[in-house]
């Protein structure tokens, strides 16, 4: 079933629940989706991937592996590998 979710395509980070974060996208257990959650919800809708390196746990070589399956509803999803 797993695999089911993950072949879902990519979530929309700003939408995402704790449950859709840690059960669909590689890489996020509960912890860090709740984080994620956390900050948006403090913060607002994320503009970019890139503001993902705003929440403790994040930093450029997870947000590399995280991107692909990840997107920004209504952003450029321009996530370039720095």
């Amino acid at each position: 079933m797993e695999s089911e979710l993950k072949a879902q395509g990519p979530v929309d980070i700003n939408e995402a629940s704790v449950e859709e974060l840690r059960d669909r996208v590689s890489g996020i257990g509960q912890v860090l989706a709740e984080r994620i959650v956390a900050y948006r919800d403090q913060y607002g809708p994320f503009s970019s991937l890139e503001d993902l390196t705003q929440v403790s746990g994040i930093g450029p070589e997870l947000l590399k592996r995280l991107a692909p399956q990840l997107t920004v509803a209504g952003a450029e999803s321009s996530f370039e590998d720095k």
